[in-house]
């Protein structure tokens, strides 16, 4: 693979602000509870900028380090702690699941971690991978009609597991 080369920091940190403005208006993950389903901001992650600057994370952990100069050591200084503030917030304010947000934190410096996005999921996690396409369309609208009765102020019976 071809990776992306960098010879000003006022460039990188450019092109990382957009990538943080994207993140604040992607809105492709659903947070599923038993009968809530909503939408929350994509979360920026080390691997996210990794992509983003097409680098390897060999070379996000060299302009880390000061490896390729101190103003880029600075720059994804800059982002780390924009990231953290991003996972802290939204854990604090439940929109993230505290202990996942942990994890990360304590891996922030590795791009290579395997990054996922948790989000409050009280019913537990779901791999919504597993269902087929007419059964996750199914699952959507059925979510996309339970947020419209809730805008509506509509009270959900449940019988059975089920919407009655």
């Amino acid at each position: 693979m071809i990776y992306q080369e960098y010879d000003s920091p006022e460039e990188v940190k450019t092109i990382i602000k957009k990538y943080f403005d994207w993140c604040k208006t992607a809105t492709d993950y659903v947070s599923v509870t038993k009968h809530t389903a909503k939408r929350v901001p994509h979360v920026p992650t080390p691997s996210g900028v990794c992509l983003t600057l097409n680098i390897s994370p060999s070379t996000y952990k060299k302009m880390s380090s000061g490896d390729m100069g101190q103003d880029f050591a600075d720059v994804i200084e800059w982002a780390r702690t924009y990231i953290k503030e991003v996972l802290l917030s939204g854990a604090a304010c439940g929109q993230y699941v505290a202990s996942f947000v942990d994890r990360m934190l304590q891996n922030n410096d590795d791009p290579e971690w395997v990054d996922r996005k948790i989000v409050k999921n009280e019913g537990g996690d779901s791999d919504y991978s597993k269902l087929k396409d007419d059964e996750l369309e199914s699952l959507i609208e059925d979510m996309q009609k339970t947020v419209a009765e809730r805008k509506k102020g509509v009270k959900l019976k449940v019988v059975d597991g089920k919407k009655a």
